[in-house]
């Protein structure tokens, strides 16, 4: 068997050279056009959900909160765009680097309350201005 395992990480990691050598990074106007929209909206869904005790629906869109930033920050930061291929934790470093809580930890457990306060941390950092998106989504486009 463990033969076959390693095997399967060498394929695994030519794969993911070769996806990493075609791509474009991104200039944050690009990455995060959207970023607003996806983003309240997922952390809605996660404190809704808390609120609700449905711990599904929480880890869920706790993953997919996670999973957005992270895709967008490893456009700039890789210039790739991840696909159902890619782990989370194999483009999910600039997402670390920033700073931001990581969900999917809380989310696991079904620690509920531990996650609502994650994701309102979360959205005090997206609050701040930083050079990655602008003071205000307005100027994004976003209404």
């Amino acid at each position: 068997m463990s033969s076959a395992d390693s095997l399967a990480k060498a394929v695994r990691q030519i794969l993911l050279s070769a996806q990493a050598s075609v791509g474009r990074r991104v200039e944050p106007r690009e990455a995060f056009a959207d970023f607003y929209f996806f983003v309240y909206e997922y952390m809605n869904k996660v404190l809704s959900a808390c609120g609700r005790g449905d711990v599904y629906a929480a880890g869920y869109a706790a993953f997919m909160l996670q999973e957005e930033i992270s895709n967008s920050l490893n456009r700039v930061e890789h210039g790739f765009v991840p696909s159902d291929f890619n782990l989370l934790g194999e483009y999910s470093q600039a997402y670390a680097e920033a700073g931001f809580p990581d969900l999917t930890e809380a989310a696991s457990a079904g620690d509920l309350p531990r996650l609502a306060g994650l994701v309102r941390e979360l959205e005090e950092r997206v609050a701040t201005p930083s050079p990655l998106w602008p003071e205000n989504p307005d100027r994004l486009g976003v209404v």
